[in-house]
């Protein structure tokens, strides 16, 4: 009984930024949080980047970005990002659809240069030289892309579902994979527990980096916001703790975090 002397890594999770349509002071604040806390792992789970250029959708031309440009403002994050994080800290980047619009892209309109050095996401955004990890989706159509670390039983990614309240899409997908859960994609925020007979389960909708009052739509349910995951080592045992950012500001360790602190 007592307090456990054992050792614990450290990760964030982030997700739906939408480069170059993410609110730029949010995520340089988070940019920021990261550098004054030494994390082991930084976990990107989808969407980063938005590809909107080369989406099937009609592009409105008052928001279009050629691709090469939102690739370099990408790169220029990812850069910030691993200064942040420091040379030591594994940066994980898993698929969204978002990304998979650059696979998509090739398939329907140019499947000759599928596989072309140069053309897949890993390659367009620089991972080799940030020593960033990539988890994607080879399939044609964007599926469920997902992670996890070691052992822990707990997956981060991008699952291909969207629920119309906040912890509904976490909760079916913990239904489907009976495993604890950190969701990207929807960009709400929510929670959602469930016990089995081996034990509890949770589901984290992870909020999002994005614009939240985006042009091509009304929103109601998004929410900026992250986590942090400690794992417990050597274990099995992990603890998620819910970071939300209001008005440009979250409360973590005691210390309040905003945008517009001088």
């Amino acid at each position: 009984m007592g307090i456990s002397k054992r050792k614990w890594r450290k990760a964030i999770v982030l997700g739906d930024m939408h480069i170059p349509y993410h609110d730029v002071a949010v995520v340089n604040l988070v940019y920021d949080f990261i550098a004054a806390n030494n994390f082991d792992l930084v976990i990107l789970i989808g969407d980063i980047a938005d590809c909107y250029d080369i989406s099937d959708f009609s592009k409105d031309p008052e928001r279009g970005v050629r691709f090469i440009d939102e690739a370099r403002i990408v790169r220029a994050n990812l850069k910030q990002l691993r200064e942040s994080a420091g040379k030591k800290a594994r940066i994980i980047y898993i698929s969204g659809n978002h990304e998979h619009r650059l696979r998509r892209f090739l398939i329907r309109n140019a499947p000759q240069l599928v596989g072309f050095p140069g053309t897949t996401i890993p390659e367009v955004f620089g991972f080799k030289e940030l020593k960033v990890e990539w988890v994607g989706c080879a399939a044609e159509r964007f599926c469920d892309t997902y992670w996890q670390f070691e052992d822990y039983e707990i997956l981060f990614g991008h699952w291909a579902r969207v629920a119309k309240h906040s912890a509904y899409t976490g909760k079916l997908i913990m239904d489907d994979y009976g495993i604890s859960l950190i969701q990207g994609h929807v960009h709400s925020f929510g929670t959602h527990e469930r016990n089995l007979e081996r034990g509890p389960v949770q589901a984290w909708e992870n909020g999002c980096l994005c614009d939240l009052n985006p042009l091509y739509m009304k929103q109601k349910n998004w929410m900026h916001a992250f986590h942090v995951v400690w794992f417990e080592t050597p274990g099995h045992f992990f603890d998620v703790e819910s970071v939300r950012i209001i008005n440009g500001q979250f409360r973590y360790g005691g210390e309040l975090w905003s945008t517009h602190a001088n």
